[in-house]
């Protein structure tokens, strides 16, 4: 292994800070989109129902296992022998583990999510190649000159310099660089719809901002630690107190009202004389739901300090898609552990058949209790049903 790298085997040490040696990590400055919307970055602080800017809820220490290690695991109870194997070979059955590159943690637990959730994404290409090397249950850990020769061989761009650059870097723009070059996340569809009151007393909405989306970004919220719920506050509305000019033939008539629309519809101003909506409703709609969805959790803001907020009810979310609630279910997910998105170290929890797995780099254990250690995740894949 390379001086400073992340992939280490146990006894992990207490602190999992992993900075380079040598040169700094730059910073980076992901933009801020909208809440529970997607983006190639990090989501931006909520902005809560009633239009006041929401940061979050008192931050609480994340998930901590029992003795010295500061990165999120839960010991398993009840193992057989077979099953508490552990190292470069990894438990029966199982992932094996990942000897990376030079603070490439990042890298492997992203490697981990694609080998567990998307292997059939990633046809004729190096990806492919090492995703098979992970998923031979019988191999063992994917060597180092493996990982190198993964990385040489990505096509020239973003993923490749990160990849390439010896530097910790975040797991979300690690994956979604991956993606450009291999198109692995399914998509879904979202709309930002408005709604305004007429000056005829009528309520009339357009669709604006029609985009398709890869990640799902999720910021934090004082109303809610729910999962599902915090994905929910967009989808419900807000009421937008700002003045905006109308075009009526932008607007069409609304048959059947979506519920925060009615309940707010008392508090909407109809359109002035000058042609100006005083306030109105904005909504988020997602449509045509993938297989398998990606989640972005709001851990690092535009300073890259971190929320260590915990998030609940991760096992099952419900999604409103077209009026309908989608069910699905948590299939892997990554935490990271330390301070700054600078730092740290990276894990991955997959799940294969009933079985979770804690990966990090070479080590590899099956656990009892992954959804608490859920509580504390940055990026969380779910599949349909």
């Amino acid at each position: 292994m390379l001086e400073g790298a992340c992939s280490r085997p146990e006894p992990r040490p207490a602190s999992p800070t992993k900075g380079s040696k040598d040169s700094p990590v730059p910073a980076l400055t992901p933009p801020s989109p909208t809440v529970a919307t997607p983006a190639t970055g990090n989501a931006g602080n909520t902005e809560a129902p009633n239009g006041e800017s929401s940061n979050g809820p008192t931050p609480t220490p994340p998930f901590t296992p029992t003795g010295d290690a500061e990165i999120p695991i839960v010991e398993n109870s009840g193992r057989t022998d077979d099953q508490a194997k552990t190292g470069e070979d990894g438990p029966s059955g199982g992932p094996r583990g990942i000897d990376g590159l030079n603070n490439g943690c990042y890298m492997n637990s992203v490697l981990q999510i694609i080998a567990a959730l998307y292997a059939d994404k990633v046809q004729g290409s190096p990806l492919k190649e090492i995703v098979q090397k992970i998923n031979n249950s019988e191999g063992e850990a994917v060597k180092q000159a493996d990982v190198q020769a993964f990385v040489d061989r990505l096509p020239e761009g973003e993923a490749k310099n990160m990849a390439s650059s010896d530097n910790q870097e975040d797991t979300s723009e690690f994956i979604n660089r991956l993606n450009g070059n291999y198109k692995f996340l399914e998509t879904y569809d979202s709309s930002i719809q408005l709604f305004i009151k007429d000056s005829d007393g009528k309520t009339r909405s357009k669709t604006r901002l029609k985009e398709q989306n890869d990640m799902l970004l999720v910021g934090f919220s004082t109303n809610t630690d729910k999962l599902g719920e915090m994905i929910a506050l967009p989808n419900n509305g807000e009421l937008v107190e700002s003045v905006f000019n109308y075009d009526k033939n932008e607007f069409r008539d609304v048959s059947n009202l979506p519920n925060f629309v009615l309940n707010n519809n008392d508090k909407l101003h109809p359109v002035n004389g000058s042609l100006q909506a005083p306030n109105h409703v904005r909504q988020t709609v997602i449509t045509n739901l993938p297989n398998t969805l990606c989640v972005c959790l709001n851990r690092f803001n535009g300073e890259q300090q971190k929320t260590t907020t915990k998030v609940t009810r991760t096992e099952e979310i419900t999604i409103d898609s077209e009026g309908k609630g989608v069910k699905y279910t948590l299939s892997g997910f990554t935490v990271h552990g330390g301070e700054g998105i600078k730092g740290g170290h990276h894990v991955a929890y997959v799940k294969k058949g009933n079985t979770w797995y804690y990966t990090s780099d070479t080590t590899v254990k099956t656990v009892n209790d992954a959804i608490e250690a859920s509580q504390d995740a940055y990026l969380l894949f779910y599949t349909k049903g």
